[in-house]
């Protein structure tokens, strides 16, 4: 791999899963899969989440940045959804975007989601500690 933007990207992407792993998490970097992305780590969709990463360019506004990120983060769940037929498939799936935050260590850097796909979340917890009795 000789383009170091995308070496930057892909390491990026290893300090992503490398620190899920850490936490105990079965998370690896995905394969590139084209018009059916559905982002950059594997192992997250069975917990109801697609997670995607997104390194610093120099030279782009962060607005522009995020926009872009999260109308990549919609797609992959609209691709995601298509494959319904896929194993620990989750209808409810949540597209979220790690956003590097330059010298900070990895689990200080942002996790970006919609604010719908946050009050999904909310629900559901609310729903499991419901069941739990808490």
């Amino acid at each position: 791999m000789t383009n170091p933007p995308k070496r930057a990207g892909t390491a990026y992407e290893r300090k992503v899963a490398d620190h899920a792993q850490a936490r105990g998490l079965p998370w690896e970097r995905a394969p590139l899969r084209g018009q059916r992305d559905q982002l950059d780590i594997q192992g997250s969709a069975p917990a109801g989440f697609l997670v995607g990463c997104k390194g610093i360019t120099r030279g782009v506004d962060m607005r522009s940045r995020l926009a872009a990120a999260m109308d990549q983060a919609r797609a992959a769940v609209a691709n995601y959804l298509r494959n319904d037929q896929a194993p620990g498939f989750r209808a409810d799936v949540v597209g979220v975007q790690i956003l590097q935050r330059s010298g900070a260590p990895i689990g200080q850097h942002y996790a970006v989601m919609t604010y719908d796909d946050l009050l999904s979340l909310v629900q559901r917890l609310t729903e499991l500690e419901g069941q739990q009795g808490k």
